[in-house]
Formats: C-alpha cells, sequence, structure tokens
C-alpha cells in the first residue's frame, strides 16, 4: 500500500533555526552572568524558562504537524469514498493528494472548490475530489469516451 504525506520542509527550518536562536541565548546568558558573581540563581532561571518555552513550542510545531499531515493508505482513501458516491470496479491510475489548490483553480473551474489536503482520485472514466477531514465528496466528473 502506497503511503500519502506531505513533508513541510518549511516546519523543520523553523525548528531548526529556533534551536539556533536557544543555542545563542543559553551563551549570551552565561557569558553575560558568569562575570556577574553570585547570580547562579538568576542563570538557572533564564535557562528553566528558556528551556520550557522550547518544549512549548516544540509541542505546538507536532501538534500543527501530525493535525496537517495524516497518513492514509490509498485503499483507505477508496473505501471512505465508496461510502459517498460510486467508483469504477478498477483500480484508479492515480491518487494525488492537493499541495497548491490556487493553482488548480486557476486550471478548471472543475477545481473551484478544491483545498489543501483534499485527494484527487483518477479513474480511466472519472475524477473525484475527496475531502479526508470533512468525509466527503468535494466533486466529481465522468469523463466522456
Amino acid at each position: 500500500m502506497k503511503q500519502h504525506k506531505k513533508i513541510s520542509s518549511h516546519k523543520k527550518q523553523k525548528r531548526s533555526r529556533f534551536k539556533k536562536v536557544l543555542v545563542l541565548l543559553f551563551e549570551e546568558i552565561k557569558d553575560t552572568l558568569s562575570s556577574l558573581p553570585g547570580k547562579k540563581i538568576l542563570l538557572i532561571s533564564a535557562l528553566l524558562l528558556a528551556i520550557i518555552g522550547g518544549v512549548f513550542y516544540i509541542k505546538s510545531s507536532v501538534t500543527d504537524y501530525v493535525a496537517n499531515n495524516v497518513v492514509v493508505s490509498e485503499s483507505e482513501i477508496i473505501r471512505r469514498i465508496k461510502t459517498h458516491t460510486s467508483v469504477p470496479n478498477e483500480e484508479p491510475i492515480s491518487i494525488v493528494r492537493v499541495q497548491d489548490a490556487e493553482s488548480l483553480r486557476l486550471q478548471h473551474a472543475f477545481y473551484k472548490d478544491v483545498k489543501e489536503g483534499n485527494y484527487i482520485v483518477v479513474y480511466k472514466d472519472k475524477v473525484i475530489i475527496y475531502d479526508l477531514r470533512g468525509d466527503r465528496v468535494v466533486a466529481e466528473k465522468n469523463s466522456a469516451k
């Protein structure tokens, strides 16, 4: 079974930048407070605050990533579509997850209601746009023979 997921390099870059900022922050705090005698408690407090902030940031990033990148097999997508409409008794030619809805909308009126994360299932004589999150068929079109 093929698995579909969207890999977000933007999230990875964002997380990498955050790590670099934390390292620089720790170094700056360490340098500043090491020159001040008796300020160890302040240093520890600042480090704990930065760690807690980092944990919350990473937790929210992971939650966003999981919410936006549901992995579903092709057979599961087809099974769900079958609960809403008839599908040809054949394997689909292609199942594609929409990543740039705006450019699709500009290409053809059929895609007017498509959103990022929808699936386009292409059969020999039929095309279906399926919204996995909303569990609904957005549009379908029989092609002329």
